[in-house]
């Protein structure tokens, strides 16, 4: 038995270290396709998010009174007041977007806190807390275990140990079992560890092809080859926007002039 899971533990080894290549090899991929549409993304939040987050607020306000115009029309009482509070005479600027490359403190492996960790654990399992020999034994054997996965940097066992049994300091709470064998934690570690990665690259390939064939991936595209005929597709778009704009803000003053007549 156990020299079958050694060669189990060997096997998920090997398949751990070409998912985490794999999964290094993906997250370079989204990150060299952020930082060519961080330039773009830019200009665009710039140039063109704001109005049309302006044009959407001002459909909206028309919606509205459309709505409030057919209940005066059924002889309703309305009031108007309320309605262009939220509406701007201009397009109000939209703060700049940046792609955020940097990993945030403590989610990679090496942040990770294994020194506090392994004293929390010690905290909990050592044996001088034990209630009598037994509880003593069995408190021993998982130091042991403590011991060994902190001497060599197992932040993975020494977690798995940790939500193993949560509420250890309570009376009666459920406690790990000391007999299991060293290689059957590291087995289970191993395969949970393998399980994550899976999800991981699984994630990692959605982002990668939300980035690839996504919207503004494709109006970069389009940029491109705007520009190659000496073209700005941003800019075109800006006044396009801003025309449709201001349309718009003209029917709703028609609108409200109706109203209030």
């Amino acid at each position: 038995m156990t020299e079958k899971i050694e060669a189990q533990i060997k096997a998920l080894q090997t398949q751990i270290l070409e998912l985490e290549r794999e999964v290094s090899q993906v997250e370079l991929e989204c990150q060299d396709i952020k930082q060519e549409l961080a330039d773009f993304e830019k200009r665009y939040n710039e140039l063109v998010k704001p109005l049309t987050v302006q044009i959407k607020a001002v459909k909206d306000a028309i919606s509205s009174l459309r709505e409030l115009q057919l209940k005066k029309q059924l002889g309703q009482k309305i009031r108007l007041e309320n309605l262009w509070q939220n509406i701007n005479a201009t397009p109000p600027p939209e703060p700049e977007f940046e792609f955020n490359t940097a990993d945030k403190p403590n989610e990679t492996k090496d942040g990770k806190n294994i020194k506090q960790l392994y004293r929390s654990l010690a905290r909990r399992f050592h044996p001088d807390l034990a209630k009598d020999e037994p509880d003593r034994d069995r408190r021993t054997k998982l130091m042991a275990m403590i011991n060994h996965f902190y001497h060599e940097s197992d932040y993975d066992s020494l977690k798995a140990l940790d939500d193993t049994a949560p509420n250890v300091a309570k009376k009666d709470a459920p406690f790990i079992d000391s007999n299991i064998p060293l290689t059957t934690m590291i087995l289970r570690r191993l395969t949970n560890q393998y399980a994550d990665l899976v999800i991981r690259l699984r994630d990692l390939k959605e982002e990668r092809d939300d980035l690839r064939y996504g919207s503004m991936m494709g109006l970069k595209l389009e940029d491109s080859l705007a520009r190659a005929r000496g073209e700005d597709l941003l800019t075109d778009l800006a006044q396009e926007y801003q025309q449709e704009y201001w349309d718009l803000m003209h029917e709703m003053q028609q609108l409200r002039q109706d109203m209030e007549a």
